[in-house]
């Protein structure tokens, strides 16, 4: 099979188990940030020893130790983020704090490099990657940057259809219980987009590629409201 499309079906693998909802709008950005929880926390945890990709969180255990104390737990980076020793990795707010710190950290995955286990992004950058690297001077190989292009189209169309998570977990009571970011559409129309038009702007097949693509956005962008 064509790496290509290999990498945008494990792709669409990994958005389906993370965003497993389908058709409705994700929350505006603006709401999301309307938390349940106090304007400081009560305890900061940061990543200790070495400095390393997340891959994973479980989600469901932070939750029910955070139901179990009656707290809030935010979980500050983000699948695929790089923590530097020292960085905050939770904060706490109100009884949370009492829960183990080692028992949290218990609940992060993490390595030296970036996988497709929970972080949807990871596809989308790999397949932007393959199309930046054809069209770097070096190659000049502008038709592997559209078939690059055209999974990254199957994918975006594929999140679109996705009900994209907001910052807030709630428990089965429907309380508060977890703050964890996830991409959001804006995150990954700009991984889709940006950098491929900047590098291929003055390509005739790459432009045609993106004014393609780009008639996703318009027909999927919360901020503007607009339905497919």
């Amino acid at each position: 099979m064509n790496i290509v499309a290999l990498v945008c079906d494990q792709g669409m693998d990994v958005i389906r188990n993370v965003y497993p909802r389908e058709g409705a709008e994700t929350q505006p950005a603006a709401n999301a940030n309307q938390r349940d929880s106090p304007e400081k926390p009560t305890l900061v945890v940061s990543q200790k020893g070495r400095s390393l990709i997340v891959l994973a969180v479980e989600i469901d255990t932070l939750v029910a130790e955070a139901s179990r104390v009656n707290g809030v737990i935010e979980f500050v980076p983000q699948v695929g983020d790089f923590v530097a020793a020292d960085e905050p990795l939770f904060k706490l707010y109100g009884r949370a704090a009492t829960i183990d710190e080692a028992a949290l950290r218990e609940c992060v995955a993490f390595g030296s490099e970036r996988t497709m286990e929970q972080d949807p992004m990871f596809s989308f950058r790999i397949l932007a990657d393959i199309a930046l690297k054809a069209l770097s001077p070096a190659i000049n190989d502008p038709t592997t940057a559209v078939l690059a292009m055209d999974q990254i189209h199957r994918l975006l169309r594929f999140v679109g259809k996705r009900r994209l998570h907001d910052e807030i977990v709630h428990d089965s009571a429907g309380q508060v219980r977890l703050l964890l970011r996830t991409p959001n559409w804006d995150d990954f129309v700009h991984i889709a987009f940006t950098e491929i038009r900047a590098c291929g702007a003055n390509n005739v097949q790459v432009a045609r590629a993106c004014a393609r693509c780009w008639r996703t956005w318009f027909t999927r962008c919360p901020s503007r409201g607009i339905q497919r």
